[in-house]
Formats: C-alpha cells, structure tokens, sequence
C-alpha cells in the first residue's frame, strides 16, 4: 500500500466540484492508498471512522465514484473513478495518471536537465569529442570546461 498520492487541484475543480467533502476524501483516501496494481481496500465503517463521517456518507461516496460520470474530464471507464472489484477491493481508474503527472517544478527541473544535456551535445560536436550520457551524468557541474556551459 503506498503512503501517500500525488493530489492535483483539478481534482477540486472538474467535475468532482461541489459534492462535498466526503467524496473528495474518499478519492484522495483512494490513491493515497492504492497499491502498484491500482487496487485498494475501502471499508466503509473503517473509512467513517477515519474520515470523521458517518458509514452512509461513505456508502454514498463510494457508490458516487463508482457511477459513470458524463462530465467527467476522462472518459475511461464512462468517467468513473473507482470500479468495484470484489468484496472491499476497488481499482482507481485514473491513480497513475494523478502519480505520474509532473507538477511544475519537476517540469522545470527536466526542462533544466535536457537544454544542459544539450548543450554539452552541442560542445562536444563542436571540440571534437564524443557525446558520453556517463560523462554528462556529472556531480559536480564545474569539473567540466567552463565554455560547454554558454
């Protein structure tokens, strides 16, 4: 089960906007705590508990995120987030899409990455050396010659 999940705020703006608080925990809860395959476990008398709601709000949410969704901005599975697999056991439809979006720091730091590892392509073109990705993975960007970084 992982520890925590990547929370976007068009989450708080799409099509979830205004169904209250219970069902926007309980999709945070979801891919907070699902596992590498997408699943997780949702128990609505344990989820009361930890959401501070009553077990119907959770029933209610549940069976909310397992509707189809016309407004929803993905279409993938109708615009449901969670489909009901067996006993507690659901998958959250869009969880690696929410883990693996980039936020704009880390867009920026790989925008960063790829015009330095351009640059150096471009300097070692034009000093006559050859292109390593072992060279260019370098700790310390000042053990390089001073003119590959203009």
């Amino acid at each position: 089960m992982n520890t925590y999940g990547k929370i976007w705020k068009s989450m708080f703006e799409g099509s979830l906007y205004g169904k209250g608080a219970v069902v926007q925990a309980l999709m945070a809860y979801s891919i907070a705590c699902a596992d590498k395959n997408d699943l997780l476990e949702l128990n609505s008398s344990l989820l009361a508990n930890t959401i501070g709601c009553d077990k119907k709000e959770v029933d209610a949410a549940i069976e909310f995120l397992t509707s189809p969704d016309e407004n929803s901005r993905s279409k993938e599975e109708g615009g449901r987030r969670l489909i009901h697999r067996d006993g507690f056991t659901y998958f959250v439809v869009n969880r690696k899409f929410y883990s693996s979006a980039t936020s704009d720091d880390d867009y920026r730091r790989n925008c960063r990455i790829r015009q330095r590892r351009r640059r150096y392509r471009l300097w070692c073109e034009e000093n006559g050396e050859k292109f390593s990705e072992e060279k260019f993975q370098f700790k310390d960007r000042d053990s390089f010659p001073q003119d590959w970084k203009k």
